[in-house]
């Protein structure tokens, strides 16, 4: 009885062992370097047969925490895309990656505006000369469990100079990041549901389109994710008459 018990302990404790060293991340490694980094892309499309995504020129290597880093390339079939990586399973791996060109919201966590970052990588000498990141909310009034209620609208600009960032990453402005909390939190204290808050506070981007701009080429685009710990959004184009001007 006695080994009986001295086995299952031991079974019990080799078990514990072999979960815990599949579920350990390990302390993040350094970034691959571009040839890794273009390897590792190449690899993860070759799964779903993605023709003319796979990496020709990586961009740049973005670490934006110690587990998350955007790494940006030109491909072989001339799209300026977008790669997540995440650090998972003790190494560097593609979450996803989307050839669309436009500006992206990457969540690194969903329920923490403050870890929200915008990236993109936008052709350089293309149809767009310049452009800027728009916060906007929109007036909104109702009653809520018999108390009325009305909120102004918002609209806060986050410019890019786009001569010097034709790629880049960066994170949500303190004070979106906090109005964001404070709608969620104002949302849950008012009962209201959530589609509302979502419809009513959105995040867009206004380009400059150049006078003579040349064409694109009309290549087609895609985006693809390889983890589901990877959650992004596409961020719309702003209509400039949609802007109220004071």
């Amino acid at each position: 009885m006695k080994w009986k018990l001295i086995i299952a302990s031991a079974v019990l404790l080799i078990a514990a062992i072999i979960l815990f060293f599949r579920q350990y991340d390990g302390k993040p490694g350094p970034l691959p370097d571009d040839a890794m980094a273009a390897a590792e892309i190449n690899e993860a499309l070759s799964v779903r047969e993605r023709r003319g995504a796979e990496a020709e020129q990586i961009l740049d290597r973005i670490k934006l925490d110690k587990r998350h880093a955007f790494i940006p390339y030109i491909s072989k079939g001339g799209y300026y895309a977008v790669s997540f990586w995440v650090w998972e399973k003790r190494k560097w791996r593609v979450g996803r990656i989307d050839t669309d060109s436009g500006p992206h919201i990457w969540k690194l966590s969903p329920n923490d505006p403050s870890r929200y970052y915008l990236v993109w990588n936008i052709r350089p000498q293309g149809e767009i000369e310049d452009f800027s990141f728009y916060f906007i909310r929109q007036r909104n009034a109702g009653r809520s469990d018999g108390i009325d209620y009305y909120t102004p609208r918002i609209q806060l600009e986050q410019p890019v100079d786009f001569g010097k960032q034709p790629y880049g990453a960066i994170p949500y402005p303190d004070h979106w990041a906090k109005l964001l909390r404070e709608e969620q939190r104002m949302s849950r204290t008012r009962g209201l549901f959530s589609f509302e808050y979502r419809e009513n506070t959105s995040i867009y981007w206004l380009p400059v389109l150049a006078d003579n701009p040349p064409r694109s080429g009309g290549f087609s685009t895609f985006g693809t994710s390889f983890l589901e710990s990877i959650r992004t959004d596409f961020v719309n184009i702003l209509n400039e008459n949609e802007l109220e001007r004071p």
